[in-house]
């Protein structure tokens, strides 16, 4: 049987990847520019999209698709949570 929506349903599990590059902008970009250099640092942040992207891709193709749903949602809801959270502290 079909599924009437896979686009989204594989939009809705990108939360997950979001989540993962979020947390690593914000938290592991400055390190890192000090451990490879500020030129290396944005081929590295694309590698991480691009195995996050490929690890999506199995979890889509292997869980239910009301597990991924859920786990997509909590993951988009933690990411804005994040993101809030960063760029809300005053800089004075």
């Amino acid at each position: 049987m079909m599924e009437k929506y896979p686009a989204g349903r594989f939009i809705i599990l990108s939360g997950i990847g979001m989540l993962v590059v979020t947390i690593f902008v914000s938290i592991g970009w400055n390190p890192l520019e000090r451990m490879v250099g500020e030129k290396i640092v944005p081929y590295l942040v694309f590698a991480l999209i691009g195995v996050v992207l490929l690890a999506m891709i199995s979890c889509y193709k292997n869980l239910k698709p009301s597990t991924t749903v859920i786990i997509g949602t909590i993951g988009w809801i933690a990411t804005f949570v994040l993101l809030y959270i960063h760029y809300s502290e005053q800089k004075y």
